[in-house]
């Protein structure tokens, strides 16, 4: 809320360098808008301006409207476009927030790569000197997404270089028991990091002192996935209503795999549960502060396959839903929890469609449903994670959860046939002590209380497939894996009936999550049709060098300078709702430690699930060949850029010489074959394009940033896709070139935040 502090628009553009954005649905009927190079800020959607609600509770300040801030880094100097989702994800943020009345804040902005800069999060009397007053504690909500870890994240700039600061915003730069002022003091009230480990409890306690009057810092305490869609599905659920808490936890089940653990810290109880809606006051920092946690999936491993006993997987093909089937579907959803449906027919649906997602909504409950591949999303948002439960006496246990959700799961036909038990874990809120003052900072929180709001019943989906190999042939099972691959029911530990709540009854589950893609059957009078596994070396070898490039999800690590795998083992891979998949997709699951020392030794263990072929790996994009890349470049002036070969195999590139295969289907289906290449400026949107083909000789232009002295940094997109590729996920790759370019009129250098 405000605090009798003046707001300061930021009157000096930086140039922004705009990175992918890949199409999405919405479930909230939100158009995504291409960003713009100009100003990185794309027009506010129509419609007037509504109302602000009426707003109950201890708020003493109601603040309309809203402001959003955004900054992310998709491509690291030196390194591949090693975060493709990260724009996506930013972008997810910036537009559907300013779609709505309630963000039409004039401090809102987004910056990313090299213009999002450390000085932007940090006050001017923190070491180097920063600027948050202007910019990121100048808005209500803010989001970040880029590399991270327990004690920072990071951005563009080299260590010490330059005029912001350097490459790594930590604790200490906003930590208020050193005397600098931390997040809030100015204007923020929540900010968001899609950064791994930032919230880790290693150094918890280090980051709660930079709530400077900061509501919320919603982060992970584990690895996070670079997932594209989070972005988009939590600010959805902000304007939906959910609070910014629950927003964030369920864009954490809805886009990230299994092992990842969402937390949340809030300077008060009540923050917890505050929406755009009902937004509750600043408070300063007190002995004490509350935090949330939850687990987006199953924390159990996959079943282990010994690889040199397999040498080809059956293909396991998702046919999508018929019309018919997905209305059949949605009508049992509709009545199991309790919201309306409408079936009769394609004409009334289309209301309820966007991109393939329906949405109905009544009261709390809120129902979400991919009509093509019948994944499903129920929350009852005035129940779910609500510390109602003072007391932990006569609380369920994790068996009567388990036994609860097994009742409504199987009484409603939501049960598979092939899904398996896997655990029950709560949802943890916890006060949190903190040291009296001046005293050291402990190295862990101290948990003064601690309450189970719900209880997460998570099943493990199990498929059972012959497999040929070195052993004869026989039946093995498969885990499946993946942001889809998720079926889990939210059980009140107060117990109840194995049922939704409504009006009219009591029940004890407040939340779903399921409706995996069914598996088409095969023909008993043809063959199963298989798919080759790739020796593990080989896949391997890949994991080490060609990571970011060829996993269907890879552990988002920054220029590790070793990995050392601990385990593996094959299976299948689910895509998340929204994504189009025409079988699952069987996968190598590597479990590997990844060393770092950036700025400090730094030691991590992830997962990373790679393809066993190359026919699911996405076509190598890659800028083989440049011309004054490294100069100032004048408009006008004429480059050359060249793309590297996608139809050679990896070893005629030059890469290890056991990679002796192309990456993707390529020509081997003709007509239908080969690759095709398309450059971008800026960001790769139809009214961006300035090539085709393998080489592309470009002139050199700017728009709207011609009054800066400084040089303007582009960005230029390259885009490969796979025609031959049936797989919609991973028929198309990216890779960037920045130049550097100097405008043509000289004026009086102004550098934004100078």
């Amino acid at each position: 809320m405000k605090r009798n502090v003046v707001k300061i628009v930021g009157l000096v553009r930086r140039a922004v360098i705009v990175s992918l954005l890949l199409s999405l649905f919405s479930s909230a009927g939100v158009l995504g808008y291409e960003p713009t190079e100009s100003d990185g800020r794309p027009g506010v959607g129509g419609g007037d301006r509504v109302a602000p609600l009426t707003v109950q509770g201890p708020q003493t300040v109601y603040e309309y409207p809203l402001s959003v801030g955004v900054e992310y880094i998709a491509d690291y100097p030196g390194t591949a476009n090693d975060l493709p989702c990260s724009a996506n994800n930013a972008y997810g943020v910036y537009n559907t927030l300013r779609s709505s009345a309630w963000f039409g804040g004039a401090s809102s902005f987004i910056w990313g790569n090299g213009n999002a800069w450390e000085q932007d999060f940090k006050a001017t009397t923190a070491p180097g000197g920063g600027n948050k007053n202007n910019w990121i504690d100048n808005v209500d909500l803010a989001f970040y997404e880029g590399h991270g870890n327990p004690t920072l994240f990071t951005f563009e700039t080299p260590t010490g270089g330059g005029t912001h600061d350097d490459s790594y915003l930590t604790y200490n730069d906003v930590n208020t028991r050193l005397g600098y002022r931390g997040w809030g003091s100015n204007d923020l009230e929540w900010l968001g990091l899609l950064s791994c480990s930032v919230l880790a409890d290693s150094h918890e306690m280090d980051w709660s002192y930079s709530m400077d009057y900061l509501h919320l810092l919603m982060g992970f305490a584990t690895t996070a996935y670079d997932v594209c869609g989070f972005g988009q599905t939590f600010a959805q659920r902000v304007l939906a209503g959910n609070s910014l808490r629950d927003a964030w936890f369920i864009a954490c089940d809805q886009k990230q795999p299994s092992g990842v653990q969402a937390k949340v810290l809030g300077e008060e109880y009540y923050d917890l549960y505050e929406s755009i809606y009902n937004q509750m006051p600043d408070h300063a920092q007190d002995a004490t502060y509350w935090r949330s946690t939850k687990w987006c999936g199953t924390t159990q491993p996959a079943l282990y396959v010994d690889p040199q006993q397999v040498t080809a997987m059956p293909v396991l093909l998702t046919p999508p839903l018929s019309f018919a089937e997905a209305t059949s579907r949605w009508d049992n959803l509709g009545a199991t929890f309790g919201v309306p449906t409408q079936t009769a027919t394609l004409a009334t649906m289309a209301p309820l469609a966007q991109g393939g997602v329906w949405t109905s909504t009544l009261g709390t409950h809120q129902l979400e449903m991919d009509s093509v591949s019948g994944l499903f999303y129920y929350v009852d948002s005035g129940a779910l994670f609500s510390g109602t439960a003072a007391s932990q006496v006569g609380i369920l246990s994790a068996q009567d959860a388990k036994a609860t959700a097994d009742a409504f799961l199987n009484g409603n036909k939501l049960m598979p046939g092939d899904a398996q038990f896997a655990e029950a874990v709560p949802v943890n809120l916890d006060t949190i002590q903190k040291p009296p003052p001046g005293l050291k900072s402990p190295s862990a929180p101290v948990v003064i209380t601690s309450t189970v709001t719900d209880w997460e019943v998570i099943y493990s989906r199990i498929v059972t497939g012959t497999t040929t190999g070195l052993a004869p042939t026989q039946a093995i099972s498969f885990s499946v894996v993946g942001d889809g691959a998720k079926l889990k029911v939210y059980v009140k530990p107060t117990g109840g009936a194995a049922r939704v709540a409504t009006p009219e009854q009591t029940g004890a589950v407040v939340g779903a999550q399921g409706g995996w893609r069914q598996v088409g059957s095969v023909s008993a009078l043809s063959p199963q049709k298989m798919t080759a596994v790739q020796p593990y070396d080989k896949i391997e070898k890949l994991f080490q060098i060609m990571e970011p490039q060829t996993a269907y999800k890879h552990v988002p690590f920054d220029n590790p300078t070793n990995k050392t795998v601990l385990t593996y083992t094959l299976g299948y891979w689910e895509e998340s709702t929204g994504s189009g998949q025409d079988q699952l997709y069987p996968a190598y699951i590597i479990s590997a430690t990844y060393e770092g020392s950036t700025p400090d030794p730094l030691v991590v263990t992830g997962t990373t699930y790679m393809p066993i072929d190359p026919e699911f790996m996405p076509p190598l994009a890659k800028v083989q060949s440049t011309s004054d890349l490294g100069k100032n470049l004048w408009p006008g002036q004429v480059i050359t850029l060249s793309a590297a070969d996608a139809s050679k195999t990896l070893a005629e590139l030059g890469y290890d010489a056991s990679l002796d295969f192309k990456l993707g289907v390529g020509n081997t289906l003709p007509p239908n074959y080969g690759y095709t290449y398309e450059w971008y400026r800026g960001s790769v949107a139809d009214g961006n394009l300035i090539g085709s083909g393998r080489n592309l000789n470009y002139t050199v232009t700017l728009s709207g940033d011609s009054w800066q002295a400084a040089p303007v940094p582009q960005t230029i997109y390259l885009r490969v896709r796979d025609i031959g590729s049936s797989h919609t996920s991973r028929q198309t790759s990216l890779a960037t070139a920045q130049v550097n370019i100097m405008p043509p009129v000289y004026l009086p250098l102004v550098i934004r935040g100078q």
